[in-house]
Parts: structure tokens; sequence; C-alpha cells
């Protein structure tokens, strides 16, 4: 989360059926790093604009944007996020 990165993930649009493999991945590599995630595309970048056609839905952190336009900008603001960790999680290490 505070590594200078947005991190991106495009889902390709799949009928019901066809997301049985990556369900399965998930199930079988909780990882994702032996078999992968099929239909998902994962990028890292410090800037992104995204486009797409037709409209799609879009959400950021759990908040769904009703008025999309089909077009957005995401940039990262460097030492913006404060981590705050107990000291019974494994990332205090």
């Amino acid at each position: 989360m505070n590594d200078g990165m947005i991190d991106i993930v495009v889902i390709e649009p799949a009928k019901t059926v066809e997301l049985l493999p990556t369900l399965i991945a998930g199930v079988l590599d909780k990882t994702g790093k032996a078999i992968g995630r099929p239909q998902f595309t994962m990028f890292q970048a410090r800037e992104a604009h995204v486009t797409c056609s037709p409209s799609m839905g879009m959400q950021f952190d759990g908040e769904l944007i009703h008025s999309n336009a089909g077009s957005f900008s995401a940039c990262v603001i460097p030492q913006c996020l404060d981590l705050i960790i107990d000291g019974f999680s494994n990332l205090n290490e």
C-alpha cells in the first residue's frame, strides 16, 4: 500500500462459465503466483489514464461511481499514506 505504485487490475469481460478457471485458480492458488489468474491482467504504475468504450461501471475503494464518463486518471502522491499497524499483525515485521 505504501510502495509508491498504483495497483491496476483489468478483468476481462466473460460469461459466468468462463470465470470458472479464475475461481478454481483462486481456491487452489491463494497467492496467485503458481497458477496465476485467468481473465485478470495486473499492472503497477505511478500514473494511469484509463479510457473504456462503452463506458463500464467503476469502483474506487468499494465506492461505486455512478456518473462515469468512461475515462479517468489517477496518480500517486508520494508519502501521502500513513499506515497504522498493530503489534499483532504479520505486517508489523
